[in-house]
């Protein structure tokens, strides 16, 4: 996901052009990219978080399952918390995942973690750590508050 001034491309969340004096995000996901104003894509971003966490694979919650892995590695001291939502995705590196520790092969799709330590998942194992580090992050913003 990349952001910067508006080209005039059509928002995906709202059919709207996004003009030049607004934020545009640019969004690849695998062989698509689109594009959306910074308030539809923040709103497009929470729903599919809360849709993905609702969402049930072959009568088990895949993605909760991961999440949980995730909490335990961050309890563990063996995954960092991400500091940002920043990566960047392109095809596998032949290296071993973050989060699930199994191979990434050069044909699947990745996320390089940006701006950290060098490290690597899958999308979805990705996703996983990206949600439990936005809940860890928001909660320690909490406690900061405090």
């Amino acid at each position: 996901m990349w952001a910067g001034q508006g080209t005039g491309r059509i928002c995906i969340v709202c059919d709207a052009a996004i003009t030049a004096s607004e934020v545009e995000h640019e969004i690849i996901d695998g062989p698509a990219t689109v594009w959306a104003h910074s308030t539809c894509y923040q709103i497009w971003l929470r729903e599919s978080t809360a849709n993905e966490r609702a969402n049930v694979m072959d009568g088990t919650d895949y993605l909760a399952d991961l999440c949980e892995v995730v909490r335990q590695r961050f309890v563990m001291g063996t995954l960092f918390v991400l500091p940002n939502d920043r990566s960047w995705l392109g095809l596998g590196v032949s290296d071993i995942c973050a989060v699930c520790n199994k191979p990434i092969f050069a044909a699947e799709s990745s996320h390089e973690v940006a701006g950290v330590r060098r490290a690597h998942a899958h999308l979805v194992c990705y996703r996983a750590w990206q949600l439990e580090s936005r809940e860890e992050r928001s909660s320690a913003e909490f406690h900061d508050d405090s």
